[in-house]
């Protein structure tokens, strides 16, 4: 089971001694080098999640970029505004996606980083600026499990949205997805190879 975690981080001190000492020295450093609160802000948060529900060890990287522990499970983390996010599996690989469902130039980016049909599929939508959000979310958190990142053809993933999503391109069996509303103005969507848990709200401080 992949479980999920959000944390609210605009409540968080960034130089608060006693919260920089629970994450690793490497999150420290990374802290120290964004010059906006608010990047330290999630970073903090970032690595407070990873220490509550995965342990202490130093996150490493794969030959793609994907962050991972030795020896620990699979994760992913996000951030967007003041969100952090977690998804945490037992096999296989996860990914996840939260985004601030701000205002933005929705249809241009849809017309270069999605595929056609999923543009036609925002054009349609009875709500356009919630179904881009609900694609792109989706197109991430899948991106993120798979390691292939944002630079490949846009057009090789495609995903039918309804009441459910569906990834129908490429055509694979074995990944679940799963997507939460559950915080107010933030959209997320998790994807993995295991069923997908409930959403937690984590409060540190």
């Amino acid at each position: 089971m992949i479980s999920v975690h959000c944390l609210d981080v605009s409540a968080l001190d960034p130089r608060d001694p006693d919260l920089l000492a629970r994450v690793d020295a490497q999150r420290r450093e990374r802290i120290e080098r964004f010059a906006k609160d608010e990047d330290k802000r999630l970073c903090l948060g970032a690595g407070l999640l990873l220490v509550e529900h995965i342990g202490s060890a130093s996150v490493e990287r794969d030959e793609r970029g994907k962050p991972f522990r030795a020896g620990g499970p699979p994760f992913s983390l996000s951030h967007s505004k003041t969100m952090a996010l977690l998804a945490v599996g037992s096999m296989g690989a996860v990914g996840c996606d939260v985004e601030h469902c701000r205002s933005l130039d929705y249809l241009k980016i849809a017309q270069r980083a999605f595929a056609a049909e999923e543009l036609r599929q925002i054009e349609r939508a009875t709500d356009p600026f919630e179904m881009f959000f609900r694609i792109w979310t989706l197109r991430e958190s899948y991106l993120k499990a798979t390691g292939q990142g944002i630079a490949g053809d846009p057009s090789s993933v495609c995903f039918e949205v309804a009441e459910k999503a569906m990834l129908i391109r490429p055509v694979a069996d074995n990944w679940k997805f799963r997507e939460f509303s559950d915080v107010a103005g933030y959209r997320i969507a998790v994807c993995g190879e295991e069923p997908i848990g409930d959403v937690e709200i984590d409060v540190m401080g």
